[in-house]
């Protein structure tokens, strides 16, 4: 399992070194209907091409096509699937109260995918854990990147960063606020105009609804350990009943 891991995690770190040169896809994918909201999916990979598959967790700001630079590397090698969490990209928000991990199983259950190395960014990296310990039997491996972790508290930096750069929303200015998420130097790695440019054009056309956050078209974004928005769909609007009073543990499978 370990050498499987790493080899996900050289096939990550590679693809991430290219993923602002690559062209991003428009994939079709399919959609699943989770007690009446669609959610959009997409795998690749045969689902025998490996013991275990991959999941790929998107963060609080862009959905699924986060990872475009790095879906033909994996798919070349495993069974892989993303999806883009209620109200992001091309899902449907939810109403009502619901389970995020819930979700995560339902998709793995629909791609016939029993155990998985899951890979989550920001607060894709807080539903791995949470679902790490609502399935175990379901969890290979956790690859966590810049992870929220639910019952910690943010730090004052990464809160003043996020009021910062989404301040003109107050106004109702969305144009602005990506101009400055356009700008933050954990989005984007190094000095790449056309990956900036391609971030304002994308967030600029996001909705205007809270739940509508990573209604984007296709930036080819890398990571950072900073480079998260909070997610204001899925919990607090949702989900907010529920308490996340969790500790932080390392997961691992013997």
């Amino acid at each position: 399992m370990i050498r499987k891991l790493l080899c996900v995690v050289s096939l990550l770190m590679c693809a991430a070194a290219e993923a602002q040169t690559v062209p991003s896809s428009a994939p079709a994918g399919n959609f699943l209907d989770v007690g009446g909201v669609k959610l959009w999916y997409e795998e690749c990979g045969a689902a025998n091409s490996s013991p275990a598959g991959v999941v790929l967790l998107h963060d609080g700001l862009v959905h699924s096509v986060t990872w475009d630079g790095m879906w033909a590397p994996l798919c070349a090698k495993y069974h892989v699937v993303r999806y883009d969490r209620r109200g992001y990209g091309r899902s449907e928000p939810s109403k009502d109260p619901f389970v995020p991990e819930d979700d995560l199983y339902k998709v793995m259950r629909q791609v016939h995918m029993d155990r998985a190395i899951v890979v989550g960014n920001s607060s894709g990296g807080g539903l791995a854990l949470d679902f790490a310990l609502a399935h175990p039997e379901m969890t290979e491996a956790l690859f966590l990147i810049g992870p929220v972790v639910h019952g910690m508290a943010s730090s004052d930096y990464f809160n003043a960063r996020g009021s910062q750069n989404s301040a003109p929303l107050a106004h109702g200015d969305l144009q602005a606020t990506a101009k400055n998420w356009s700008k933050d130097r954990f989005l984007i790695a190094g000095d790449d105009p056309r990956a900036r440019k391609t971030t304002l054009r994308c967030v600029g056309a996001e909705s205007s609804e809270p739940e509508g956050r990573g209604r984007t078209g296709d930036p080819p974004l890398t990571s950072d350990r900073n480079a998260a928005v909070p997610d204001t769909g899925s919990h607090s609007r949702c989900g907010g009943r529920r308490r996340y009073c969790r500790c932080v543990c390392q997961f691992r499978r013997d």
